[in-house]
């Protein structure tokens, strides 16, 4: 019988085929659920659902990067667990491999000095609660770039940025396969823009990215 390896879990080639859960990325039996995502029973059963336990989990993460590696993001920054068809309605061209989104509005005023407001944070429902934080660190980390570097419109490098903070995250957390995902993940966006970022951090982690950033594009703009 041939076996395939993926996520750390051995699938038939039979199974290989199916269409993979919506939450966890895993070739999925389950069903469509009211928003037509396909969920599998497990994400169906333990994904992240609770709006109260995923805003304290969110407010929980935004700390300890903060803390941890120095990433502060925008206070009271409101965040929203949300379904695809909510989704849809705020980004219309929303993948099916999109989890997650940080939006912000660009006004300007009688001057016509722009700047930036209604910043908010939507993440999907049914998420497995490592791929929910995993999504959390880098939504944030698009926060902390367009608050910091708004100039940055490559983007390859913006998702590089997410998915490399996200990825360091995963490592803190002892999350190898989604740590791995990243490592492997073919994307031309999101998995080149990740190796593009991994190349800069020479042993020093996070600061080795900050400090990339001030040589390309000078100091950042929040003090």
């Amino acid at each position: 019988l041939n076996m395939a390896k993926m996520a750390g879990s051995y699938f038939c080639t039979k199974c290989m085929k199916l269409e993979k859960c919506n939450g966890c990325g895993l070739p999925s039996k389950g069903s469509k659920i009211s928003d037509g995502r396909e969920i599998c029973g497990s994400c169906q059963n333990l994904g992240m659902n609770d709006s109260e336990k995923a805003n304290k989990m969110y407010l929980e993460i935004k700390k300890m990067l903060a803390g941890k590696f120095k990433i502060e993001t925008t206070e009271d920054l409101p965040f929203s667990l949300i379904d695809k068809a909510e989704l849809l309605k705020i980004r219309p061209n929303t993948s099916n491999m999109d989890r997650g989104l940080y939006r912000q509005n660009e006004v300007s005023n009688e001057k016509g000095v722009k700047h930036i407001k209604d910043r908010h944070i939507y993440i999907l429902s049914y998420l497995p609660e490592n791929h929910f934080r995993n999504v959390v660190a880098h939504e944030l980390m698009h926060n902390w770039q367009a608050n910091n570097y708004p100039q940055i419109t490559d983007l390859k490098l913006i998702e590089g940025l997410a998915e490399y903070l996200a990825y360091l995250f995963n490592l803190e957390e002892n999350d190898e396969d989604l740590a791995q995902r990243k490592l492997e993940n073919q994307d031309s966006i999101y998995g080149e823009g990740f190796r593009m970022v991994k190349e800069w951090d020479q042993g020093n982690g996070i600061q080795d990215i900050k400090d990339k950033l001030i040589e390309l594009y000078g100091k950042p703009k929040q003090k």
